[in-house]
Order: structure tokens, then sequence, then C-alpha cells
């Protein structure tokens, strides 16, 4: 906000033919600068909760987000629900240890995935789409390369590490077999995880949303398919279908995105020159990729790491611990979707410039968060009377589910 104070006419100033300093026959005109008043803590409240152009983007964004992530987590939970109820406690006591410990070891490089949800959106905000397509090469490539070592270790250790936790050695053997097929399903899912976060932030996620539905049913599909068409209790043969089956789709996905035409934009970033020559990208891309999965092993791993003190108590504490962390997760990504969404829309604005709207919309973040974290607190609390027999026919796991969920819940 400017005040002029003097234009050539002044309230009793001297000097200058009409009262205002005046160098020859132009005066000067002085403006004094009244800083904008600072908003309250309330203020802040009320313009947050306010429902304008800025939310209902944040919303739009949100939405498809959310129903990616929960019908990853929820298919998820129907698939550990049918194989213990159908193939027995042992299947589902192996299924839960190797997802838990190729989803510890992804925590660390989940960070090369989340990255392109950051950069991707800056590099396109401000016009620049060949630095956005080299960011998705880097992305998938440092992504693939960094995996590698963990599928190393699980190759060849799973046997012994499961049977650390204190699980028997027939479960400990059935692990390391099912260890092998069940990768396939962990690399195709990050390299399809990074190519989805890239359509996200690009404006697809309706796409997105779409993909994502279908192959978290189609897994369950299969899962249903082998138990009641063939009447198998082999967990091996559902990874070898499940990973086959994932192959195939994220190929399939793939020839329609080009098919699109959506990676026009981007193919010479992503495929027709060298992202690893270009210094600043690469130095961008690990200083966001190493902060984003340090904070995912804090965050998020935390569960996994836990499970390690629950292994000092048994091995039915461990299968309850893992199960209560599949129903953590579904109302988790509630919240992740907004983290998600959020990141997306201050990226973009940032890229753009546009600071102020930017900050506006991490105070509309917050507060829908507050709002989401009690709202899911309440499910939470009104099904957990059902829930554990949900999850599993063991009645000492349905106990121990059951005791567990108010401590999660606070």
């Amino acid at each position: 906000m400017t005040t002029s104070i003097g234009d050539g006419a002044s309230n009793g100033g001297g000097g200058g033919k009409n009262g205002g300093a005046a160098v020859g026959d132009e005066a000067f005109t002085y403006v004094k600068v009244i800083p904008p008043k600072e908003q309250g803590f309330l203020e802040k409240v009320l313009e947050a909760a306010d429902y304008d152009v800025e939310s209902h983007r944040l919303i739009e964004l949100f939405l498809p987000y959310s129903i990616q992530s929960l019908a990853m987590a929820i298919f998820g939970m129907i698939n550990i629900a049918l194989i213990g109820f159908h193939m027995g406690v042992q299947a589902v006591n192996v299924y839960l240890m190797v997802g838990m410990l190729l989803e510890l070891s992804s925590t660390l490089t989940y960070g090369f995935a989340e990255a392109i949800g950051t950069l991707g959106p800056q590099a396109d905000g401000a016009g620049n789409r060949v630095l956005a397509g080299r960011y998705l090469q880097l992305s998938i490539v440092l992504y693939f390369l960094l995996s590698l070592p963990s599928l190393a270790i699980w190759g060849l250790f799973t046997e012994r590490v499961v049977s650390l936790y204190g699980f028997d050695q027939e479960t400990a053997e059935y692990a390391q077999l099912f260890a092998y097929p069940y990768m396939v399903t962990y690399m195709v899912g990050g390299l399809d995880a990074i190519i989805f976060e890239f359509l996200d932030v690009m404006g697809h996620e309706k796409y997105t949303t779409v993909i994502y539905l279908i192959y978290s049913a189609s897994s369950t599909v299969i899962l249903v398919l082998l138990i009641v068409v063939t009447g198998t209790n082999d967990l091996i043969s559902v990874g070898i279908a499940q990973g086959g089956w994932a192959f195939m789709l994220s190929v399939a996905n793939f020839g329609v995105i080009v098919y699109n035409g959506w990676l026009d934009d981007y193919w010479e970033g992503l495929i027709l020159t060298n992202g690893f020559k270009d210094r600043k990208a690469v130095k961008t891309m690990m200083t966001t990729a190493i902060p984003l999965s340090i904070a995912w092993i804090l965050t998020y791993g935390e569960w996994e790491i836990l499970t390690i003190f629950a292994g000092f108590v048994g091995p039915a504490e461990v299968a309850a611990w893992l199960l209560l962390g599949h129903v953590w997760e579904v109302f988790e990504e509630v919240i992740t979707a907004l983290g998600s969404a959020i990141e997306v829309r201050i990226a973009f604005l940032l890229g753009a410039g546009m600071h102020e709207k930017a900050n506006l919309s991490a105070n509309k973040a917050i507060y829908m968060a507050v709002i989401l974290s009690v709202t899911t607190t309440a499910v939470l609390f009104t099904i957990a009377g059902w829930l554990s027999a949900w999850l599993t026919p063991d009645p000492t796991l349905q106990h121990m589910i059951f005791e567990t969920i108010p401590l999660v819940s606070a």
C-alpha cells in the first residue's frame, strides 16, 4: 500500500515553484510504503477453512490420490484375509513376513519415486519439459539400480532372517521360496509407482486412479480364482501368477501411455539425453530423494522396524503386529494421499513463482489433515470390534489385534 506525500504541491514544504523539492521544472514524488497487516492465528484458520478455488483444486488432487492409495491398501487386506482363511496360518505368516522385509528395504529407495512428484511439477511449472523428462529418467534408473542390492540380500537371506523372528524352519524355507516370485511384483510395482507419480503430477491422475483400481482388484481376483477354481493352497503359485499378471499389466499400461502421447513432451529428456551428464539435475535429484527416503523410513518404515521388537516376544506377536500394520496402512493412506496432493500443488505453485498461494495451500492442507485424522480415528474405533475377526481365523491373533487397536488409534 502506498501513500503520496508530495507531487509538486506541498502542505507547508518550501523551495521549488509549487512548494515541493524541485530540480529544474520537475518535482519529486515522495512515496511512503505501508506494509500489509500481518494475519492473526484466528484469521489464518478462517482463511484455511474457507472453501475457495484453491481448496477445490486441492480436493481435486486429493480424491484420486486417496482412491489410489486406499484401493491398494484395502485389496491388500482382502488378500491377507483370503490367504489366512483358505491357506492357513503358515501361509499368511509367510506372506506377511516376505512383504514386510521387501517393504522395509523399499523405504531406502522410495524417495526416488517420491522425488518425481516434487521435481516434475517444479520443472513443468517453469515450462522446462526437457528437465521434467530428465528427472523421470533419473528417478527410474536410480530406483532400479539401488533396488538391486536389496533383491540380492532377500534372495540369499530371507530364510535366515525369518528364522531370527522365531518362526519354525519349515515356515522360513517356505518364505525363501515365496520371496523369488514376490520380487517381480515388488520391482514392477516400484517402477510403475514412478510412472504413476509422474502422470499424477502432469494432470492424468484420473487415468492413474482407474489403473490402480484395475491393478489392485485384478490381483485379488487372481487369488480368488486360484482358490476357488483350482483349490490351490500353494502360496508360491499365487506369487508367480500375481507377479506375471503385474508384469503384463505394466507393459500394457506403458503402451496406453505412449499411444495417448502423454510422454511426447518429455521424450527428449527421458530417452534422448543422458540425464547423468546433467550434474545439476543429478545433484537436485539426490538432494531431494535422499531426505525423502529418510523421512519415509522415519514415518512409514517405523512399523516394519518395530516388528523387530515384536520378534523378541514371539512369532505370534510378529504376525499380529504385521496384520495390524495393514489395518494401520488403510487409515494412514488417507493422510498420505493428502500429503501427496499438497506436495504436487505446492511444487507447481513454487515453480510458477506463486509463493503466497503456495503458503495458503499449505495452511489449507494442515486444516484438512486435522479433520481427516479425527475422522479416520473415529472410524477405526467404531469397527474395532469386528476388524480382527475379518482378518484372521486364529483366535489368539484376533485377541492380540483387538487389544492393540486402541493403543494404535491413540
